[in-house]
């Protein structure tokens, strides 16, 4: 295990020595209640929880290679380091440089565009807001039931290598960007390089995650929200709405059927 006391980054004057054990976080679902809306608060504390766990491992990164080479640290953890093996840089799919000879930075997810403007935004949090009605346009759903969507996801066994930490120890990529990704492949027939470019996660990486998104969809989706009604009070319940749209004696729709369900005099 890494010595903390003894690395030379712990008496770095802008770090302290890192706790080995990281920040409890907080989980997203908690932010919902239970009529579906967001609760700002807890949504406050969620955002503070996700930046201190981020901050745990920069520190503990810094303590363990001694300085920062970039302006983000490669997102190492606590784990035996192997004596035999070079160090790797930090990799990412997208980088840039201020000037010819100045220092490579790594585009990491969090720097990402979509990151900016859909997950780290409090603006989402507002109904009226123009980027929230930006995002039900762009994503084909309210911002509100994202994040349930993400919470689901969050707590599905499905996606548990896409949560929480790799086997080489590093951080799994926001989860919040990959579920982006499969609704923006789905909504809009992006390729995964077009998610790659507005998410800083490779391709491959959205497309494997695309693919267990779908079994998901089909199975736990599907059983929780496609209901076939099983009695004549249910029926009635499920027609109401199709016939004020003018569709008397239908009880669903399927296949992306798209009612439109304000009547006109």
């Amino acid at each position: 295990m890494v010595n903390f006391t003894s690395s030379p980054a712990a008496a770095s004057p802008q770090f302290a020595a890192p706790s080995a054990v990281p920040p409890a976080r907080m989980s997203l679902s908690r932010c919902l209640s239970s009529d579906g809306t967001i609760n700002i608060e807890k949504y406050r504390l969620y955002r503070q929880s996700a930046d201190a766990a981020f901050c745990w491992r920069s520190a503990v990164a810094m303590a363990m290679d001694g300085k920062l080479n970039t302006h983000r640290v490669d997102r190492m953890v606590v784990a035996p380091l192997p004596k035999a093996k070079l160090k790797r840089g930090p990799r990412g799919v997208l980088a840039r440089k201020d000037t010819e000879d100045g220092p490579l930075e790594i585009i990491w997810p969090e720097d990402s565009l979509w990151y900016k403007a859909y997950v780290r935004n409090f603006l989402m949090l507002e109904p009226k807001s123009f980027m929230a009605k930006k995002f039900r346009e762009r994503f084909r759903l309210p911002y509100p039931n994202f994040l349930q969507l993400v919470a689901s996801v969050s707590e599905s066994e499905l996606f548990d290598r896409w949560c929480g930490y790799k086997p080489n120890n590093k951080q799994s990529s926001p989860i919040e960007l990959l579920v982006l990704g499969s609704l923006r492949y789905l909504g809009r027939v992006f390729t995964f390089d077009d998610i790659e470019e507005n998410t800083a996660i490779s391709k491959e990486v959205h497309r494997t995650f695309f693919h267990r998104f779908v079994e998901f969809g089909s199975t736990v989706l599907y059983e929780k929200y496609v209901l076939t009604p099983d009695n004549v009070d249910e029926a009635k319940t499920h027609m109401r709405e199709f016939e004020e749209a003018g569709f008397p004696g239908c009880v669903g729709s399927s296949d992306a059927t798209h009612i439109d369900g304000q009547v006109w005099v």
